[in-house]
């Protein structure tokens, strides 16, 4: 995979403003709604790639339900 650099990827960004800006760890689901993107896991893995080196931690929290957090 390739990942796209941060500063050139609207995609990207709208997925980091969201964590940015929540006080709470985020779901796929809200993730979603909230950044306009489908493929959060993608996002996430792009992000956290050393092109970028964004820290997100993620946690399943039930059977396909995970929640992400900007550490």
């Amino acid at each position: 995979m390739h990942a796209a650099k941060l500063e050139r990827s609207k995609r990207l960004q709208s997925v980091l403003k969201a964590l940015w800006y929540s006080e709470v760890p985020l779901t796929t689901w809200d993730l979603i709604h909230i950044s306009g993107q489908c493929a959060i896991s993608s996002a996430i893995s792009e992000l956290r790639d050393p092109i970028n080196n964004i820290p997100i931690e993620c946690k399943c929290i039930r059977r396909g339900v995970f929640e992400y957090t900007l550490i």
